[in-house]
């Protein structure tokens, strides 16, 4: 079955306790899965044997692939319970599986059933070899290749998977995820450059941290490290981290630590001015090669980092400001409470939903979503310019009474038209927030006010915070009222659908706290 020669002695590599390769072998023939064993017996490529996996019929083939963990490499028969069994076996992986990435090796018995030069062209194979041909010595040759095709296959996909992310990332300021989704990429096109897989037993102690040196803040976190995000780094990472200063001084920018069996790199990102560094914690020998690829990514992608992360902190302080403003209305009304964070919260969870759910999608995007709750605060800023004597009063308002406090709707829009005006130049937070404080007393029906606007006359983030005021307004305890109970609350809500509220909306919004 194999030519007579002798099956090469391996050289002596120390093989750490790693996962294999998978290799899946499809044939109907017993001896053949017996001596391919016997061949492969001692294989090992990158400190990593392989365990073959046995198929007797292109069915079996079928339900391995589609149910085990990937595999590397399949060694296929062409002619098993049919003449082209091992070939339509091809087409379904490739076109019904989509594994574009498994190496496919096709073997036969009878070569003149499919010829080799239109086999090659018509079937998206990586070699097909006649068994009377490979001998051990090119079966070896052949799984070296194909293993070493498929590594780099892997590779070039999770560079691509992690730059994918981190475009999105780029392009998405306003979206309050940007900071999480582009250190996401960024540790992706780590792990994808030093070769790390933390699901391989080879890389489970390893693990990537993106952190701030002077508080020890933690941005983001992969491998052994993961799930410690937006926290701090824990006693052994300062240990090293002080070495790393005590060896360099204050201002090192790049520091490597060996300690027993792992290998520590740390590098400061240039151009920050909060200083950011990446903690990278491998058993994986550094390369010199690793070495430039790490220096060459990180400089490179500072620049991006230092303005998302300055983007956040003008969001934040953005929040502080706008929170203050808001505190204005509700320190004069003291009855509200913590109205305004309820609101935020409500209005961000409720837009988050229709988000995931893909509803509006011309109007929601990430920035919309990231807007909305901070904007929503704003909403009665125009108090500041009713009287006390309507504003605080107890008792039911008299008409014209009403009438005034109606006004507070259009006074709240003009002080943040006139905020647009000053900042001469279009912001997106402004605006949003000018409409909901113009138009979140509008109803769907058009007989709400100022404009007495109809349906989708009303802008989009009006209509949520139409509905999110008025839930909290009924479930929030008044000198005037006490708090409805929630059941109660959403059945008149519900009952005000199509004719106060937006009906989607308020299915939605229902579902949602229903939940």
């Amino acid at each position: 079955m194999f030519s007579d020669d002798i099956v090469p002695v391996a050289a002596e590599v120390e093989v750490t306790n790693l996962l294999p390769w998978r290799v899946l072998v499809v044939d109907d023939e017993r001896d053949v899965h017996l001596v391919t064993k016997m061949v492969l017996s001692d294989f090992v490529y990158q400190d990593r044997k392989i365990e073959l996996v046995s198929a007797y019929d292109s069915e079996q083939a079928k339900h391995i692939l589609a149910t085990q963990p990937s595999f590397a490499v399949a060694l296929i028969d062409v002619v098993m319970e049919n003449d082209s069994a091992g070939l339509q076996l091809v087409e379904w992986i490739r076109n019904t599986l989509k594994n574009k990435h498994i190496r496919l090796i096709l073997r036969t018995g009878q070569p003149g059933i499919a010829p080799e030069d239109e086999v090659i062209r018509h079937y998206e194979i990586n070699d097909y070899k006649a068994k009377s041909e490979l001998s051990a010595q090119k079966l070896n040759t052949t799984m070296f290749a194909s293993l070493r095709a498929y590594r780099d296959i892997l590779i070039i996909e999770r560079t691509r998977q992690g730059l994918e992310i981190m475009l999105d990332a780029s392009t998405e300021f306003f979206d309050h995820y940007s900071i999480e989704k582009y250190t996401h990429g960024l540790m992706t096109q780590l792990m994808a450059l030093l070769q790390l897989d933390f699901n391989d037993a080879r890389h489970q102690d390893d693990g990537i941290i993106l952190f701030s040196p002077p508080n020890y803040k933690v941005y983001s976190s992969c491998g052994i490290f993961s799930g410690i995000d937006s926290t701090r780094l824990n006693s052994t990472e300062q240990e090293m981290l002080s070495l790393a200063e005590k060896e360099q001084g204050q201002n090192w920018q790049e520091c490597w630590i060996k300690h027993s069996n792992t290998n520590t790199f740390m590098y400061r990102l240039e151009t920050m001015k909060e200083p950011l560094a990446i903690f990278i914690r491998t058993k994986k020998p550094f390369e010199e090669v690793d070495r430039q690829l790490l220096q060459i990514y990180l400089k490179k992608t500072a620049s991006a980092l230092e303005n998302l992360i300055l983007q956040d902190k003008h969001r934040r302080s953005q929040d502080v400001t706008i929170r203050s403003l808001a505190k204005l209305a509700e320190y004069r009304d003291s009855d509200t409470g913590e109205h305004l964070d309820r609101v935020e919260h409500l209005c961000s969870t409720l837009t988050q939903r229709l988000f995931d759910l893909k509803l509006y999608p011309e109007t929601i995007d990430y920035a919309f979503v990231s807007m909305i709750g901070p904007a929503s605060v704003l909403h009665d800023i125009g108090k500041v310019g009713i009287p006390d004597a309507i504003l605080l009063k107890q008792g039911k308002l008299l008409d014209e009474e009403w009438i005034m406090m109606q006004n507070h709707v259009t006074l709240g829009s003009d002080v943040l038209s006139n905020a647009i005006e000053v900042s001469q130049h279009d912001n997106p937070f402004l605006v949003m927030a000018d409409r909901i404080a113009r138009c979140h007393h509008e109803n769907w029906n058009g007989e709400g006010y100022p404009k007495g606007l109809v349906k989708d006359e009303i802008p989009l983030e009006a209509r949520i915070m139409s509905i999110v005021d008025v839930y909290d307004a009924l479930t929030s305890e008044r000198p005037y009222k006490k708090a409805w109970a929630v059941d109660n609350a959403l059945t008149w809500i519900n009952e005000q659908s199509g004719i106060k509220f937006d009906p989607e909306l308020t299915k939605v919004f229902v579902e949602m706290m229903k939940a």
